[in-house]
């Protein structure tokens, strides 16, 4: 039992003496923390394999280690979003490990595959009750407000998405600021510059892809408050799991910020040659909509983000493969082409 407790010591800084927190679920499963809502530089997240089936955490955990390893010494602006520490995993098969955890989660859950990692810490009460303003129906604000679940807030930027509804909210159906969707025109009204998030997310695809070899297939890009410094005043950066400083961002009305990334269960491994290239145009399409697009109408400015993007992922693209033969410094540009081409196919197919 010692060697049990010394081999999964990383359980213990999720705290199980309280009744822990589902904060999320998702399709690899639910997600656990602390109840206390005054956060730590050292708060963990229980990631359970409870979700759909097909999704893997044993393959998370796999590629999550396998990321950082790849991307640990990279310049700061070739790794330009945070990734969560990943602390350890756990089995089904640790039932001695399990019997501490489960009776401080609901009645009824038993033994899992679990991830254990570092908590993003999610955006300000101030980002909070302004998005409740701004986009939640009137007669839900004072009920979305005082629900504890809404704390949990991280935003999910699609720079590929805009709304086609009026910008008003409309006066029916939920509201959730949990992975909360903050489309392009969204971003706009709230003062916030396109371009300057494309470029990290151009950067990160571009390492995952080069440097990691990652199709980056599922991933999510979130926007949270910034990684806090340890008690000691020391930063995760030394840590062995820890990948990524992003740089915070300042400028529009979320105040002080970071883009992180999350969930590798669904990423793979891709060759450097035309079907590595190929697997990469398949997932990037499968993503949710993080990433602008090529083609789309001049005067809303999507060209524009996208052509920053576009010559943001090359250039970090030569710079990872600057010492690779030169069919291999050709890969970035096909994906880039092959990514228009799929979408001019498309917008003039006669099924759109």
């Amino acid at each position: 039992m010692a060697k049990v407790a010394a081999d999964f010591a990383f359980v213990s800084a999720l705290d199980t003496t309280l009744p822990l927190r589902r904060i999320g679920m998702g399709h690899c499963g639910s997600v656990w923390a602390r109840p206390d809502a005054t956060l730590r530089s050292d708060d963990v997240v229980l990631k359970r394999e409870d979700g759909s089936p097909g999704r893997s955490l044993p393959n998370e955990h796999v590629v999550h280690l396998h990321l950082v390893k790849a991307l640990r010494g990279l310049q700061p602006d070739l790794a330009p979003v945070n990734v969560p520490l990943c602390y350890g995993f756990l089995r089904a098969s640790h039932v001695d490990v399990w019997a501490s955890i489960l009776p401080s989660l609901h009645p009824g859950y038993t033994p899992c595959n679990a991830l254990f990692s570092e908590r993003i810490p999610p955006m300000a009460k101030i980002v909070r009750q302004l998005l409740i303003d701004k986009y939640c129906p009137v007669g839900l604000q004072g009920a979305i407000a005082a629900d504890a679940n809404n704390d949990d807030c991280l935003v999910r930027p699609y720079l590929g998405r805009r709304r086609h509804q009026s910008s008003r909210p409309s006066r029916f159906g939920a509201f959730s600021l949990r992975n909360f969707p903050l489309h392009a025109d969204q971003m706009e009204e709230l003062g916030l510059d396109l371009c300057e998030y494309a470029r990290p997310m151009a950067a990160t695809l571009a390492a995952m892809h080069w440097c990691a070899r990652l199709d980056a297939k599922d991933v999510e890009f979130v926007l949270a408050s910034c990684r806090r410094p340890a008690a000691d005043g020391a930063t995760p950066t030394s840590d062995p799991t820890h990948m990524g400083s992003s740089m915070p961002f300042v400028a529009g009305q979320l105040g002080q910020h970071s883009m992180w990334i999350l969930d590798f269960d669904c990423c793979r491994p891709i060759t450097l040659d035309q079907d590595g290239v190929d697997q990469a145009v398949v997932a990037f399409f499968r993503n949710d909509p993080f990433y602008p697009l090529p083609g789309r109408p001049s005067n809303s400015g999507d060209e524009s983000v996208w052509q920053v993007f576009r010559d943001h992922y090359l250039a970090t693209s030569e710079r990872l493969l600057a010492n690779k033969k030169q069919d291999i410094q050709q890969l970035p540009a096909r994906f880039i082409e092959q990514l228009a081409q799929r979408e001019h196919d498309f917008r003039t197919s006669p099924m759109t």
